[in-house]
């Protein structure tokens, strides 16, 4: 029964650790296509075209392209105000994007604030201000929370899609793996005593900063590359690659040449890997927090520290709480000086106030 349970432990570290590599490369594939980026920006289109822009807009202006133009403003990045050209155009769109990932309430207001949408809203008078922006603010939640439900489906699938690549190209048979740690107890107990840095490194990539493309891609080789895969029964040295020497001496199926049901046997083992890394980091610390617990007892042990904080990895589909009340908002946009006239500068006096 202990040996059992061992390796159900250790398959699940095992789980743990191919699943921040999927993550890694989950991330990599979001930074490489600007994905958080580009779902910012037709959210706000989108907002623009369905409520500000009927409401807000007088029906005499044209909204041809207003919508680019809106989200262009309020999702560029203003500390680079100058668009690089050429070559570094190029490069600097993949590698130093000047878009924001995620706007805030007030952030958001500020930047409406600097837009027609924004002009229009500050000649309203102070109570039709309060009601516009309240009704803004109930807006932006609500596209807000649909998007960011849209991102996390997105991002669940592509990470399951990803989990079933990495499977075949590491050639992860989830029974062959399962089956070595319940008769290896040498490995069983290797994995075990790696189970500290297996989840400090899915700790530090929940608790990091979002990467670059170029932090993501060296965060999944040193992922992919790291030690803590020696020994697991994965690669092409094992069916149905067979590439070790010694005639198959590491699997004894490869000795068998090809036979259908060991070939449909080990697709659906694959499969079922996929699958399984799929199910995300998260869900595996918790059943290896559980399974740990179930482990120490038997063995008459203490659990760790890490299996007691069942808390200590958070979700990555966390969404943070609506934080704004109305009043600052609206507050900010009756602040603003009125529109300048066409054709007239604006000349402020040595304390800033402006000349009339």
């Amino acid at each position: 029964m202990l040996t059992w349970l061992a390796a159900a432990v250790a398959f699940s570290l095992s789980m743990i650790l191919f699943s921040t590599i999927v993550s890694a490369l989950t991330e990599f594939v979001h930074r490489l296509f600007h994905m958080r980026e580009i779902g910012l920006r037709r959210m706000l289109e989108e907002l623009y075209k369905q409520h500000l822009a009927p409401q807000l807009l007088p029906a005499r202006t044209s909204t041809d392209g207003k919508a680019e133009t809106f989200s262009d403003q309020l999702t560029r990045n203003l500390a680079f105000g100058v668009k690089p050209r050429g070559v570094l155009a190029v490069f600097g769109y993949w590698f130093a994007p000047r878009r924001l990932q995620s706007l805030d309430w007030l952030e958001f207001v500020r930047r409406v604030a600097e837009t027609d949408v924004g002009r229009e809203l500050a000649k309203q008078a102070k109570p039709e201000i309060d009601r516009i922006v309240d009704e803004i603010a109930v807006r932006f939640e609500r596209f807000g929370a649909d998007a960011s439900a849209y991102f996390q489906e997105r991002a669940r699938a592509i990470s399951i899609t990803l989990a079933m690549v990495v499977a075949f190209v590491v050639n992860v048979d989830a029974a062959r793996l399962f089956s070595t740690f319940v008769s290896d107890r040498q490995l069983t107990e290797q994995v075990l005593s790696r189970a500290d840095q297996i989840i400090a490194q899915l700790k530090a990539r929940d608790e990091a900063a979002p990467p670059d493309v170029t932090d993501a891609a060296r965060r999944l080789k040193a992922t992919a590359d790291s030690q803590l895969l020696a020994g697991l029964p994965i690669g092409y040295e094992i069916y149905p690659y067979c590439t070790a020497k010694g005639d198959g001496q590491h699997d004894e199926r490869c000795a068998k040449g090809f036979e259908f049901l060991t070939a449909l046997t080990w697709l659906l083992s694959v499969l079922a890997a996929g699958f399984l890394i799929g199910l995300g980091g998260p869900f595996w610390f918790q059943v290896y927090t559980q399974l740990a617990a179930v482990l120490a007892a038997a063995r008459g042990g203490k659990s760790d520290d890490a299996t007691k904080d069942e808390g200590a990895v958070p979700s990555p589909d966390r969404v943070p709480p609506p934080a704004m009340h109305v009043a600052p908002a609206a507050a900010f946009i009756a602040a603003l000086p009125p529109a300048r006239p066409p054709g007239r500068r604006l000349l402020l006096a040595r304390d800033g106030r402006p000349l009339r």
